[in-house]
C-alpha cells in the first residue's frame, strides 16, 4: 500500500491517496482518500481513472465538507473485480479538488493473463496454402489453424448444414457430402494465456458457375481475375460473396479479386497472400506479424484522444466553478462595504 500525500501551503487542503499497486483477477479495484484542510470549507472534487483498454467511469463531480482538523474521508470503487477479460495494462489515477486547482495523481496496474492470436482455416489443399471459404460437393476440405504460441490445447467441434454435430481433432479433413453452410468452432487454452475461442463458418455448393475468365500466372490478382478460376495470382479472402468477381477497391474490405499490388486502400495489413515488408507487425501474411503489439500500437492514438477529452472537460470544469467562486466573494464585499456605509 502506497500513501501519498499532497498540499504543504497554510489556507490549501492536502490529499491523501491510500492505494494498491497492482490488482489481479477476482480482486476489487478500489481506492482510499482523505482530504484535509486548517479552514473549514465546502470543496467540489473529481476522481478519474484512466485505462488504456479497460472501461472508462464516468465522470462525477462529488462535494465534501472539510471541518477544521477533521479530514473528509472516502472510498472510490472502479472495477468490483477484475476479470480475465481485461488486459494487463497501466493505468492513472487522479484526484482533483477544484476550488483550489489541486490535483494529485498515481499509476497503478491491473494484471490478467496475456491473450494471443489464433485462427482457424479451411483450405482446399493439405498444406492449406489455398485458403477457401467456398467448396464443391464431394470435394475434399482442409482444416488447419495458426497460433502465436506453440502447442496449444485445442478442443475444436464441426456443425454440419443439418445441424448434426462432430468433435475433430486439428489440423483433419472431411469430404464435403453436404450442401449449405458448414461451421467450426475451437477453443484454444495454454498455461499462463487467456483462453480464445474462435468460430468460423465455410460453404458447400454442387457445382462451380459458369465463369470464363482466363488466369495469366502473373502473381497479380488482375481485373478479369479471381480466387475460383486464378487461386495462383488471387488468394482467398474473408468476403460475404466469394465468388464476387466486381469487388470495388475503396470500399474498405479487402475481397476476392483485391490483394495488396491491386488495391493497397482495401488490402493493407490483411490477409491477401502479400507481405508488402516482412518488417510489419500488423500485416497477418508477414513473418514480423504480432498481434500483441499491433493492438498495443493501434491503442495509443486512442488514449491519447481520450486523456485529452477528459482534460478538456476537467479545465472547463474548474473555470466555472473558480468563476461561481468569485462572484460570491464579490457579493460578500458589496455587502460587507454597504453595511459600512450604514
Amino acid at each position: 500500500m502506497i500513501s501519498v500525500l499532497v498540499g504543504t501551503v497554510s489556507g490549501l487542503p492536502s490529499i491523501s491517496l491510500d492505494a494498491k499497486s497492482q490488482f489481479k483477477v477476482g480482486e476489487e479495484v478500489s481506492f482510499n482518500f482523505s482530504i484535509s484542510s486548517d479552514i473549514e470549507e465546502e470543496i467540489h472534487y473529481l476522481i478519474l481513472v484512466n485505462c488504456p483498454t479497460a472501461p472508462q467511469p464516468l465522470l462525477e463531480i462529488k462535494t465534501g465538507f472539510i471541518n477544521s482538523g477533521e479530514p473528509f474521508i472516502g472510498k472510490y470503487t472502479y472495477l468490483d473485480a477484475v476479470y480475465e477479460g481485461l488486459e494487463s495494462q497501466k493505468c492513472n489515477l487522479s484526484l482533483a479538488i477544484l476550488e483550489h486547482n489541486l490535483i494529485e495523481s498515481r499509476e497503478f496496474q491491473i494484471m490478467t493473463s496475456p491473450d494471443f492470436y489464433f485462427n482457424l482455416y479451411s483450405c482446399k489443399d493439405q498444406s492449406c496454402l489455398q485458403k477457401s471459404k467456398i467448396f464443391l460437393l464431394n470435394e475434399d476440405i482442409y482444416f488447419d489453424y495458426f497460433s502465436e504460441v506453440e502447442n496449444p490445447d485445442i478442443t475444436a467441434m464441426l456443425i454440419y448444414p443439418n445441424e448434426k454435430t462432430k468433435q475433430i481433432t486439428l489440423p483433419t479433413s472431411i469430404k464435403a457430402e453436404q450442401v449449405g453452410t458448414y461451421t467450426i468452432e475451437a477453443t484454444a487454452s495454454k498455461d499462463g494465456y487467456k483462453t480464445i475461442t474462435k468460430r468460423e463458418q465455410f460453404g458447400v455448393i454442387e457445382k462451380a458457375p459458369d465463369i470464363n475468365l482466363v488466369c495469366n500466372y502473373n502473381g497479380i490478382c488482375g481485373e478479369d481475375e479471381n480466387h475460383k478460376i486464378c487461386p495462383a495470382d488471387c488468394p482467398a479472402t474473408v468476403s460475404d460473396d466469394i465468388y464476387n468477381i466486381e469487388a470495388e477497391c475503396g470500399d474498405s474490405v479487402c475481397q476476392i479479386g483485391e490483394n495488396y499490388n491491386s488495391c493497397q486502400a482495401d488490402c493493407k495489413n490483411a490477409l491477401d497472400g502479400i507481405c508488402p515488408d516482412e518488417s510489419f507487425i500488423c500485416d497477418p501474411d508477414c513473418e514480423g506479424f504480432d498481434h500483441i503489439k499491433c493492438k498495443a500500437k493501434t491503442s495509443g492514438t486512442y488514449i491519447l484522444i481520450i486523456l485529452s477529452a477528459v482534460l478538456i472537460i476537467i479545465a472547463i470544469l474548474v473555470i466555472v466553478i473558480i468563476r461561481k467562486r468569485q462572484k460570491r466573494i464579490n457579493h460578500k464585499q458589496i455587502g460587507g462595504q454597504k453595511d459600512m456605509l450604514q
